[in-house]
Protein backbone atom coordinates (compact mmCIF):
# COMPACT_ATOMS: atom_id res chain seq x y z
CA UNK A 1 0.00 0.00 0.00
CA UNK A 2 1.57 3.45 -0.73
CA UNK A 3 1.03 6.42 1.44
CA UNK A 4 2.51 9.64 1.76
CA UNK A 5 6.84 10.00 1.15
CA UNK A 6 6.74 7.17 -0.46
CA UNK A 7 9.63 7.14 -3.77
CA UNK A 8 8.11 5.19 -6.46
CA UNK A 9 8.23 4.56 -9.94
CA UNK A 10 5.78 4.89 -12.34
CA UNK A 11 4.65 2.73 -15.03
CA UNK A 12 2.29 2.79 -17.85
CA UNK A 13 1.28 -0.36 -19.61
CA UNK A 14 2.25 -0.63 -23.21
CA UNK A 15 -1.37 -0.83 -24.58
CA UNK A 16 -2.10 2.88 -22.36
CA UNK A 17 -1.44 5.44 -25.32
CA UNK A 18 -3.01 8.11 -23.36
CA UNK A 19 -0.24 8.97 -21.14
CA UNK A 20 2.84 11.22 -22.44
CA UNK A 21 6.19 8.84 -22.91
CA UNK A 22 8.00 11.18 -20.23
CA UNK A 23 5.87 9.87 -17.87
CA UNK A 24 7.21 6.07 -18.47
CA UNK A 25 10.22 5.19 -15.71
CA UNK A 26 10.29 8.03 -13.99
CA UNK A 27 10.77 8.10 -10.38
CA UNK A 28 9.29 10.71 -7.99
CA UNK A 29 7.88 11.13 -4.67
CA UNK A 30 4.40 10.08 -3.20
CA UNK A 31 2.45 13.41 -2.23
CA UNK A 32 -1.03 11.99 -1.55
CA UNK A 33 -3.02 8.62 -2.64
CA UNK A 34 -6.63 8.90 -3.20
CA UNK A 35 -8.99 6.75 -1.11
CA UNK A 36 -13.12 6.33 -0.86
CA UNK A 37 -15.60 5.32 -3.48
CA UNK A 38 -14.17 7.38 -6.21
CA UNK A 39 -11.64 6.56 -8.61
CA UNK A 40 -8.30 6.16 -6.88
CA UNK A 41 -5.35 8.44 -7.72
CA UNK A 42 -2.01 9.21 -6.54
CA UNK A 43 -0.10 12.68 -6.85
CA UNK A 44 3.64 11.85 -7.07
CA UNK A 45 6.54 14.76 -7.12
CA UNK A 46 8.97 13.97 -9.91
CA UNK A 47 11.84 15.92 -11.33
CA UNK A 48 9.91 17.33 -14.06
CA UNK A 49 6.61 18.23 -12.48
CA UNK A 50 3.81 17.18 -10.24
CA UNK A 51 1.67 14.36 -11.66
CA UNK A 52 -1.42 12.49 -10.88
CA UNK A 53 -1.29 8.75 -12.02
CA UNK A 54 -4.20 6.32 -12.24
CA UNK A 55 -4.54 3.87 -8.70
CA UNK A 56 -4.54 0.76 -11.63
CA UNK A 57 -1.07 2.16 -12.94
CA UNK A 58 1.43 0.41 -11.57
CA UNK A 59 3.57 2.83 -8.75
CA UNK A 60 6.54 0.79 -7.44
CA UNK A 61 8.78 1.73 -4.31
Amino acid sequence: MLKSGDRVRIYYARTNRLPDLKWRERCGVVLVVGYGRGPRNVLVLTDAEVVVVPWGTRCES
